[in-house]
């Protein structure tokens, strides 16, 4: 796999499934106004592509939106993406990008598993909405030292720190 920061939460991630495209935000750099509420009130996007909005979708296979705000989705992506292609997103957000005119919208994946996020606590992270993230499914592997086999029967193996004598505790 390999992974390629655009830019904010903008990747290119080579996969098995082909080349992803993660958060498409490709609008110009500093021709929005600031995330409200925070910090850093500079204009958005803080930094330019390093390559044209069209060479960063070229040859995609599939698209991430983990949510819609503007710092992850923008109406420069929706102006340069192909309208069929596919598009994993939150049930949240299918409906908008469905009315953008993507038609080709799932919500789930069989080995690619989304799991909600959040944006940050109390009234902020409630006001700021739905987010998600999508990970990939690890195969599942016995670890010799998980079990060892001896014959028909399977045997917890020693631990290295459950066997290890105990510290002397001290007291000041």
């Amino acid at each position: 796999m390999n992974v390629t920061l655009i830019r904010h939460a903008t990747l290119l991630v080579e996969t098995s499934h082909g080349r992803v495209l993660v958060d498409p935000m490709l609008r110009a750099a500093g021709t929005t106004p600031p995330i409200e509420n925070t910090p850093n009130q500079r204009p958005i996007p803080l930094v330019d592509l390093p390559l044209p909005a069209e060479e960063v979708v070229a040859g995609v296979d599939l698209c991430i939106v983990t949510h819609l705000h503007g710092d992850h989705f923008d109406d420069a992506a929706a102006d340069v993406l192909p309208r069929d292609l596919p598009i994993l997103t939150q049930p949240e957000s299918a409906e908008a990008l469905a009315a953008r005119g993507f038609t080709n919208i799932a919500v789930d994946h069989p080995s690619i598993p989304m799991t909600r996020g959040r944006h940050g606590t109390g009234e902020i992270g409630e006001a700021m909405g739905a987010v998600s993230g999508w990970g990939r499914r690890r195969p599942v592997h016995r670890r010799r030292h998980d079990l060892v086999r001896r014959g028909e029967r399977r045997t917890r193996a020693a631990s290295p720190t459950r066997d290890r004598p105990q510290r002397e505790r001290r007291t000041l």
